[in-house]
């Protein structure tokens, strides 16, 4: 039976370590898909960290770097599963969401 782990809490607050610490204890090849985007140089410093943390093993999908299209998201997951990954790491839901939401006109509304 497949299981589903929604972490929360605060920013900054070891969600992802906690993420990747739990991904590293449960058996199966990972998948990590990576969601933040370069906004400023700290964020460039947190991605850069993040990035350094993730063992070699694991796959590493990267909506920056691999210029995975938003609206892509459900073929990037079921190209995940088809390869074999038992575990998937979505790093970070809001991340996200926020690119999702950053792609319309607000000022529209």
């Amino acid at each position: 039976m497949s299981k589903v782990y929604l972490i929360l809490g605060g920013a900054r607050s070891g969600k992802s370590s906690y993420g990747e610490e739990l991904a590293f204890s449960i058996p199966g090849k990972v998948a990590y898909l990576a969601t933040a985007k370069i906004t400023d140089k700290e964020m460039e410093k947190r991605i850069v960290a993040h990035r350094e943390r993730r063992p070699e093993e694991w796959t590493t999908f990267e909506l920056e770097k691999d210029s995975i299209e938003k609206k892509d998201i459900g073929k990037v997951i079921k190209n995940i599963e088809e390869q074999g990954h038992s575990i998937v790491l979505i790093d970070c839901i809001t991340n996200m969401l926020f690119r999702l939401i950053d792609d319309y006109d607000l000022t529209r509304i």
